[in-house]
């Protein structure tokens, strides 16, 4: 957890050294909250939670959960964005939902 929380809040500091170089010395207060919400609400408790789950989770099943990530975009895409599914989306969703299933069949 300390390898995490000190990886997140370095890439947050560079990002800020970079904004304000790249956006000739000023620091915009909306990009600022935008930053800070990134990096301390989607990122580093995201990655938090994940590294404590992990202890109680196995390894098989965590890396089968983190498998499931494009299926949940794609899922969420769908449905709140409405955008439409192609033929490619459908096949990748099948494959991945058949891998999990496939695995957690031949787990032993």
């Amino acid at each position: 957890m300390n390898i995490t929380v000190f990886q997140m809040l370095i890439t947050g500091a560079f990002a800020f050294i970079f904004n304000y170089f790249i956006k000739n010395n000023t620091i915009h207060i909306s990009f600022s909250y935008s930053m800070l919400y990134l990096i301390f609400i989607c990122t580093l408790i995201n990655f938090l939670l994940q590294n404590i789950s992990q202890k109680y989770v196995s390894a098989h099943r965590t890396g089968l959960i983190l498998s499931l990530e494009s299926v949940f975009g794609t899922l969420f895409a769908l449905f709140i964005f409405n955008e439409q599914l192609s033929i490619n989306f459908i096949a990748g969703i099948f494959m991945i939902f058949l891998g999990i299933i496939l695995v957690q069949f031949f787990e032993k």
